[in-house]
């Protein structure tokens, strides 16, 4: 159960908090063992233990270079996102995002959650471009990407190889005056009242 104190960023249907020590003993851990939850994530290769998720636990607590957050939908935990490889020279991130709750899968969170990060990336932290990285073949996140304001800028071929094959990663970025062109300047603006601007 959330603990409302721990809310860092409420949106409709979930909320953003910091990861704690008891979702340790939760699901995490295993979401990076199931092939279906990695199928599009260059994670998954070595079998994934309680020991080396308490390890990652503890490191990015002290980590300047990354901000993630524990999704919560009801009070559970079901995914986490990140602000990775942070430059605060360049102001420039990568956005990451798991949902290993499978069945939260289509309903959107990923979609409100990618928004709510780059919101608070570029109105809460001042950085300048975010970045992402999407299997081409993930046809998903990358239409989510897009209807948030994201843009493609290039695409690497046979970047990284899962399921034995090479797959090709789309680029996609969005900068902070691109944001602000969508959306304007106001850190108080609710995922629900920007939808206008990218709803089919």
């Amino acid at each position: 159960m959330t603990d409302q104190r721990d809310t860092f960023i409420r949106g409709e249907g979930i909320t953003l908090r910091a990861l704690r020590e008891e979702d340790l003993t939760g699901n995490w851990y295993g979401w990076f063992n199931d092939p279906d939850v990695t199928w599009f994530e260059n994670k998954g290769f070595y079998p994934n233990t309680p020991a080396k998720q308490e390890a990652f636990f503890h490191a990015q607590l002290t980590d300047d270079s990354q901000v993630t957050f524990a999704v919560d939908a009801n009070g559970v935990h079901i995914g986490n996102a990140t602000l990775k490889e942070i430059d605060w020279i360049h102001r420039t991130a990568e956005l990451g995002l798991v949902i290993g709750e499978k069945d939260q899968w289509d309903k959107g969170h990923g979609t409100e959650v990618s928004w709510l990060v780059t919101k608070y990336a570029f109105l809460t932290l001042n950085l300048n471009k975010i970045n992402a990285r999407i299997f081409a073949e993930n046809e998903r996140s990358l239409k989510a990407a897009l209807r948030i304001g994201y843009r493609v800028e290039g695409e690497q071929a046979e970047q990284y190889y899962r399921h034995g094959k090479f797959h090709n990663v789309v680029l996609v970025g969005m900068t902070a005056s691109q944001w602000r062109v969508l959306f304007g300047a106001d850190d108080q603006l609710k995922f629900k009242d920007s939808r206008q601007f990218k709803e089919e």
